[in-house]
C-alpha cells in the first residue's frame, strides 16, 4: 500500500522567469559554493566513479543532467572524466533563460558540454527514447508536486538507457537545524528558497515509494551528511 507525501511545496524566487539577473548570479555563485561541500557534487561523482568500472574503453557516454543551474554537475562531471581518461557528454538542461545564459557564461565553449533551454516535464518531446546513458536531477524534483515528480522520473527513464541518478534533500528536522546557522550567510533569494525548499523534500519512505510507483528497479538510496541523499536505478 502506498500512502500520500506530507511535503508542503511554494514557489522559489529562482524559478521566476522575471528574477533579476544580478541576484541570480549571486544565488548560483553561492549554491555552487553550498555543492562543493560533501553531500552535493561529490555524491553524484561517487556514483559515476562506481559506475565507470563497466564503461567499454573509449566509449564515449552520454549523460543529460535536468534543471542543471549554473552547470556544477556538467564540469565536475567533465573535469573528472578528463582526468580519469573517459570520453563523456553532457547535455545541461534548464528552463530558466536567465539562468542558462549564466551557466553559458561560466562554462564557456566545450565540447563536452551542450547547454539547452528546456522543461523537464517535457523531456520526451525533445530526446528520442535512450537518447542516452544515464540521467540525473539534482535538486530539482522537490519543487515539484507528486505526480509531476514521477512523471519526470518516468522520462527520465525512458531516455536513459543505463540508469538514472537523482540528488536531492531530505526533510527532517536535522536538515532544518543544519541549514539555519547557514541563513545569515545566503544571499536574499536563497535564503528565502532554501526555507521554502525544507517542506518541500522527501523522506526516504517518500522518494523510494514515488520511485516504485514508476516501475524504477534496482534502487540504491543514500544519504549524505544527513540533508541529502542519492537515489540511483542502474543497469
Amino acid at each position: 500500500m502506498t500512502l500520500p507525501t506530507r511535503r508542503t511545496i511554494a514557489p522559489e524566487l529562482m524559478d521566476d522567469p522575471q528574477a533579476d539577473r544580478a541576484e541570480l548570479a549571486a544565488a548560483l555563485r553561492f549554491l555552487s559554493f553550498i555543492n562543493r561541500r560533501p553531500g552535493g557534487v561529490g555524491a553524484v561523482l561517487r556514483v559515476f566513479r562506481r559506475w565507470s568500472a563497466d564503461w567499454p574503453a573509449g566509449e564515449t557516454i552520454r549523460i543529460l543532467d535536468l534543471g542543471t543551474g549554473a552547470g556544477d554537475i556538467p564540469l565536475a562531471l567533465a573535469d573528472w572524466a578528463a582526468r580519469a581518461g573517459r570520453r563523456v557528454h553532457i547535455t545541461a538542461l534548464d528552463r530558466h533563460e536567465t539562468i542558462l545564459s549564466l551557466a553559458r557564461q561560466r562554462i564557456g565553449e566545450r565540447a563536452d558540454i551542450s547547454l539547452m533551454a528546456g522543461d523537464a516535464l517535457h523531456v520526451t518531446d525533445l530526446f528520442e527514447v535512450d537518447s542516452f546513458d544515464y540521467a540525473h536531477a539534482g535538486l530539482l524534483l522537490h519543487q515539484l508536486p507528486d505526480i509531476e515528480v514521477m512523471t519526470v522520473m518516468r522520462m527520465m527513464q525512458r531516455v536513459s538507457r543505463r540508469g538514472l541518478i537523482i540528488s536531492d534533500l531530505v526533510r527532517s528536522p536535522i536538515t532544518r537545524l543544519g541549514v539555519y546557522p547557514w541563513l545569515p550567510f545566503m544571499p536574499p533569494m536563497v535564503r528565502h528558497d532554501a526555507l521554502v525548499s525544507l517542506p518541500a523534500a522527501f523522506t526516504k519512505r517518500e522518494i523510494l515509494d514515488l520511485a516504485r510507483r514508476v516501475g524504477l528497479e534496482r534502487i540504491r538510496y543514500r544519504t549524505h551528511l544527513l540533508y541529502r541523499f542519492t537515489l540511483t536505478s542502474a543497469e
